[in-house]
């Protein structure tokens, strides 16, 4: 039983290794996929598949680490009740002087049997608490993430409910709180993407551009606008609403009974038709080829 707690913890050990590396993986893969058209473009390919083979490779060793730790506890399970049985039987002759006789032999031998079944099933149970004590682990790490930032810490307390005003005050934005930020500091060893100082104010009713190259934050601004994002410092400026606290569909949700108001988020995402290429770029215009070419 002792042996095989030890050998049943360096199991846990390496499964933990192993679920971590598994992560990394379908995180870069996820990665990947969403970013297919930059990666692409920039000639990321090859890149992306060697970190990839690498962490497949790392997960393939864990796997084999967890197989050769199993073959040993089983091993050990299968030999250590002979073993058990052979000491009793040399204990009970040689250090209390006994006489070994049939008796007492057949009869050790049908008590360690019956022993033995629940032996045998013990790994079992070790194994099945590995498991679960490894699963609530991960689900424990995943409750201790920060939650998001309520709506009267973005837009600030002195916030007039039905304002119409949309932008940032001196803001000061991260991807994920302070602690999250210093800890994928340490572990990447580059800091968080940030946006600072950002003070500017979107017309109402009328359309704003953003520009600028590829990674330099369009989307991060407009992701920080309904939340995503955390504010460290400075404001932001949004349409926003006094609601009841006794409203039994929404409630007082945020806690001041301030809720946003008419103001939505859509992704870049291509709107392609189920036709040629052609006829999505004249989009139902009549065909010219002097303006096509163009």
């Amino acid at each position: 039983m002792y042996i095989s707690r030890l050998q049943l913890k360096g199991v846990q050990t390496i499964d933990s290794n192993k679920g971590t590396s598994n992560d990394k993986r379908i995180t870069t893969i996820t990665e990947l996929l969403q970013g297919i058209k930059a990666v692409k473009l920039f000639g990321w390919v090859s890149r992306f598949v060697s970190r990839i083979d690498k962490l497949h490779e790392s997960q393939l060793e864990y796997k084999w680490q967890v197989a050769l730790a199993w073959m040993k506890i089983h091993l050990v399970s299968s030999l250590s009740p002979a073993f058990v049985l052979a000491t009793t039987l040399a204990v009970y002759v040689i250090v209390q002087g006994n006489k070994l006789s049939a008796e007492v032999v057949f009869t050790s031998i049908s008590v360690f049997k019956m022993i033995r079944g629940i032996s045998d099933f013990m790994p079992q149970v070790f194994s099945w608490a590995t498991h679960g004590y490894h699963s609530l682990l991960r689900i424990e790490s995943f409750l201790d993430e920060p939650d998001l930032q309520r709506l009267e810490d973005r837009v600030g307390a002195d916030n007039v409910p039905g304002s119409t005003e949309i932008g940032f005050v001196d803001a000061v934005l991260s991807w994920g709180s302070v602690e999250t930020k210093a800890d994928s500091a340490n572990v990447v060893g580059m800091p968080c993407f940030t946006l600072k100082n950002l003070s500017l104010r979107f017309p109402a009713g009328g359309l704003s551009l953003i520009a600028g190259p590829t990674g330099s934050g369009k989307s991060s601004l407009l992701l920080a606008l309904i939340g995503e994002m955390t504010l460290t410092s400075g404001r932001i400026l949004l349409p926003t609403a006094r609601t009841p606290s006794t409203d039994p569909v929404l409630g007082d949700l945020t806690g001041s009974g301030l809720a946003i108001s008419d103001i939505a988020y859509v992704a870049q995402e291509a709107w392609l038709r189920n036709a040629t290429i052609r006829e999505n770029i004249l989009f139902g215009e009549p065909y010219s080829q002097q303006r096509y070419e163009e």
